[in-house]
């Protein structure tokens, strides 16, 4: 019954095709990103006017209920469709972990609601072959979009499908009607992951000398303490002028001693 009351509102609005894909659509885009953390799954759902009602009728709640009841159920909720995921590695399931859930609120037809729910997911991904499914509202029709790119730390092999994003995560369709809405619900990829280098640092003492990072040759390093200035040579022959000078002075001393000295015995 909500359902025609539904209808109606559109109908009576003029405004039958607010939503871009349709009111009965339900709109799919994932994005795998393998890399140094595992492969990161960004899961969008992005719900046309019938859709949003219906899944707040699931909730139980009140269409104008606080954001925070809002939000809460959306975060509930982007779990049940993260189980829904169908994700191995080399053929065996995957762990995943629910990092982020987000709801954005958009106004469609008749003022009746869009919801958009944007879920971050990490999976335990060591490298090898990953296949991806989407279980999620498989009967309805919309646009399905699968993203493949690869992030720090991975290296990809191969894959189904390219890294072109054509919605940007369901947040602007394109206007070119002449090309179908892609309708991808599989994909595979084969990655690696690209080891990061090691990068290592010395701590010095603030008062400490810096690292030379060039070697250094061994007659180049200054030792540990001065060295005292060399003598000036002499030139040749000085050696024998000075002994000379000094044996005539010391000649000389010795006779004039000799001279001033007062005679020890009288002289006859």
């Amino acid at each position: 019954m909500k359902a025609l009351l539904v209808l109606a509102s559109l109908a009576g609005a003029g405004l039958a095709t607010a939503h871009p894909m349709g009111n009965f659509s339900v709109n799919h885009y994932a994005r795998l990103e393998p890399g140094a953390k595992g492969l990161i799954i960004t899961y969008v759902l992005d719900l046309a006017e019938l859709p949003t009602v219906e899944l707040i009728q699931s909730w139980g709640v009140e269409r104008n209920s606080p954001r925070a009841v809002m939000e809460a159920q959306a975060g509930a909720q982007a779990r049940q469709w993260a189980a829904n995921l169908k994700v191995t590695e080399n053929g065996k399931p995957m762990l995943g972990i629910l990092q982020s859930s987000q709801l954005a609120v958009e106004t469609g037809a008749g003022n009746i609601p869009l919801y958009r729910i944007s879920t971050q997911i990490r999976y335990l991904a060591r490298g090898g072959k990953i296949e991806f499914e989407d279980g999620n509202y498989a009967t309805r029709a919309g646009w399905r979009e699968i993203v493949i790119r690869p992030v720090a730390g991975g290296e990809l092999l191969s894959a189904s499908v390219g890294s072109e994003d054509r919605s940007e995560a369901l947040t602007l369709y394109p206007k070119d009607q002449e090309k179908a809405p892609p309708q991808d619900s599989r994909a595979w990829l084969e990655w690696s992951p690209v080891a990061a280098p090691v990068i290592t640092s010395t701590l010095l003492k603030p008062d400490a000398a810096p690292l030379v990072v060039e070697s250094v040759a061994a007659e180049s390093v200054a030792p540990a303490s001065p060295t005292p200035s060399p003598v000036p040579a002499l030139e040749p022959g000085h050696e024998y002028r000075n002994a000379l000078l000094l044996g005539l002075l010391i000649a000389a001393l010795f006779v004039a001693r000799k001279a001033t000295r007062a005679p020890r015995y009288p002289v006859v």
